[in-house]
């Protein structure tokens, strides 16, 4: 490969070294493609392809990154080629910025907020003259809806040119999923009323329609713009609206004027399910830097599919250091929810704390309107000798303790992504996991797959694979934020990871394989749930202690449980915790001959 590749890499082997990182053979060689990759971007040999480097998270991707930025700065071959990267959250970009401060002059980032695109070049052609741009996923798609092609995009041109080397960091799909209830666009009305009445009117006829339609059918959507006289540009330019009531409208207007497919979201109703292509051909070449790679559904759909996925070497971590502790029960948003039920989840998470309270502790937590501060609260009240801290509402004073400091830190699922602050914790635990609504699985099959909801849906196994590898790409990416994302040779560094889920979910039965050679062990044992006839046989028998009652013949028995008689023993008297009831209340259970027809007081 060329001069350039071959800078970046020995720079990148040099900081490993430097920083006690030691990958194996094959991770190196893995870790090589991704400068290789850039280089050929760099010198225009790339094909028009979406290249996917799937590395685990901890090995190096974002480094790899990195020290090709430096290489490139410095070649005198490349003064002419930028280079373009794109994250996820505007605290990634700050990241990235920060690690390449020493080229600081040769960088630009371009994100709404002031003071992390501060932390690149100063002057106010910066954007511009920048070789290294950092922008984040969210800027980079409303400018191609802007524009629809990425060669017109000038805030990402530099000397005059698109920037060749361009990178998408974590996960990426062609577009984007669309999966809409009635109550999502009902919330579009109040903000809209007023500067938009007609879209506003339209909209809500819309959405009350929804609620007469059934699993499956087939609606004409509405031509938004058309009927209301309103672009989706001109509308968001003057309306203050929320991420949530941004991407109702951003799909509303993608589907209007087009026949897509209702699916059902059980209690929540129907939502419309379609898709969007966004990224037009000529984005790519593009290098995207996901660890999900290897476990999401998507992007085999894509490869299959739309034939634009090219993987990368890779090479996966051995994860025999890493102990799984499952407690399997309910973990979903609507558990944690639940008074009763979080208080006795917050119970056992204590409990698991106290047992090492030495130690650091990352836990992700599901958030509510507040985001984490409820589960900080509840665990500050629980654990008074343990500091608790984690990310604060903005503007809020509430959390005291400096997170550097805090034994235990809590974080969100939905932030949870690409951080790298918690990478020395020893314990991790998985307050529950994140699970969609079936309509998003359903869009993401078909925007993966580029197939229309109208002509319609897929095979429900397509849409649990893609449910699996969704389930996946949350699971890896949560206990990786913790000290087993570490490489050491092959392996990962040694972690408890401790997880919260129910057996039916399917989670805990995937955990071996997104993280293979690990070990599973019970974290606690669920009690189980007495049947039904048992208990109501036991109740019987304390009803007829009261009464005084010395015999009760086993047809009597079995007529209370309404069982026959001959199911009686299958039912109820096999139980042992029938037969631990009735010994404790003083009842003989072991009769034989004649006394085995009936029970009796023992006195």
């Amino acid at each position: 490969m060329s001069n350039l590749a071959d800078t970046a890499f020995a720079s990148l082997q040099a900081f490993n070294a430097a920083h006690g990182h030691s990958p194996d053979e094959k991770h190196i060689k893995a870790l090589r493609a991704i400068p290789d990759t850039l280089s050929a971007m760099a010198e225009g040999k790339a094909a028009n392809r979406v290249y996917l480097s799937a590395l685990d998270p901890g090995v190096g991707k974002s480094q790899a990154t990195a020290h090709f930025a430096r290489a490139l700065v410095h070649s005198p071959d490349h003064r002419e080629v930028g280079m373009l990267i794109m994250v996820g959250r505007i605290d990634e970009a700050s990241g990235i910025a920060r690690t390449l401060q020493d080229v600081r002059e040769n960088l630009a980032v371009f994100t709404s907020d002031d003071k992390v695109n501060a932390l690149g070049g100063t002057g106010k052609d910066a954007q511009s003259s920048a070789q290294i741009l950092i922008t984040t996923h969210q800027r980079a798609e409303r400018l191609i809806r802007e524009h629809r092609t990425f060669s017109s995009i000038e805030a990402f041109h530099f000397r005059g040119q698109p920037r060749a080397v361009r990178v998408w960091d974590e996960a990426y799909l062609p577009g984007v999923p669309i999966s809409q209830d009635r109550t999502a666009l009902l919330g579009l009305v109040r903000p809209l009323l007023i500067p938009y009445r007609k879209l506003a009117d339209v909209i809500e006829t819309f959405a009350t329609q929804l609620r007469d339609v059934a699993n499956d059918q087939l609606i004409c959507v509405p031509d938004f713009e058309a009927e209301a006289g309103a672009s989706f540009i001109e509308v968001v330019n003057n309306v203050d609206l929320s991420d949530e009531q941004l991407s109702s409208l951003m799909g509303l207007y993608a589907v209007g004027g087009t026949n897509v497919r209702a699916a059902s979201d059980d209690k929540m109703g129907v939502s419309l399910v379609s898709f969007e292509d966004v990224w037009p051909t000529d984005f790519r070449p593009v290098l995207v830097l996901d660890a999900s790679g290897r476990v999401r559904t998507t992007y085999s759909d894509m490869e299959k599919y739309r034939g634009t996925i090219e993987r990368l070497p890779t090479a996966v971590k051995r994860y025999e250091p890493l102990t799984i502790h499952a407690w399997k029960t309910q973990g979903g948003k609507h558990a944690f929810h639940d008074r009763k039920k979080r208080e006795y989840l917050l119970d056992g998470i204590v409990e698991l704390i106290q047992t090492k309270p030495d130690e650091k502790w990352l836990i992700v937590a599901h958030k509510d309107a507040k985001g984490s501060s409820p589960t900080i609260d509840a665990l500050r009240k629980r654990l008074p000798s343990i500091s608790v801290g984690g990310p604060t509402p903005e503007g809020s004073d509430e959390n005291p303790v400096d997170d550097e400091e805090a034994t235990v830190r809590v974080i969100t699922w939905g932030n949870h992504m690409a951080v790298n602050a918690y990478r020395d914790f020893p314990n991790v635990i998985l307050a529950g996991t994140l699970f969609m609504r079936d309509s998003s699985y359903i869009a993401m099959t078909h925007l993966s797959q580029g197939r229309p909801t109208r002509d319609g849906f897929r095979p429900r196994s397509e849409i649990m694979a893609t449910q699996k590898g969704e389930h996946a790409h949350f699971l890896l990416q949560a206990l990786c934020r913790g000290r087993v994302r570490q490489l050491d040779g092959e392996y990962c560094k040694p972690m408890d990871a401790y997880i919260i889920a129910s057996e039916r979910s399917g989670v805990i039965q995937q955990l071996p394989e997104i993280f293979p050679g690990c070990t599973m062990k019970t974290w606690r044992e669920e009690p189980k749930a007495i049947p039904k006839q048992v208990r109501i046989a036991v109740a019987y028998l304390r009803a007829m202690m009261a009464e005084g009652v010395m015999r009760i013949t086993y047809e009597t028995l079995a007529a209370v449980v309404k069982v026959s008689r001959q199911n009686l023993a299958r039912d109820v008297l096999s139980h042992p915790e029938w037969k631990a009831a009735a010994q404790a209340l003083g009842w003989n259970t072991s009769g034989k001959g004649r006394q085995a027809r009936m029970l009796y007081r023992l006195v």
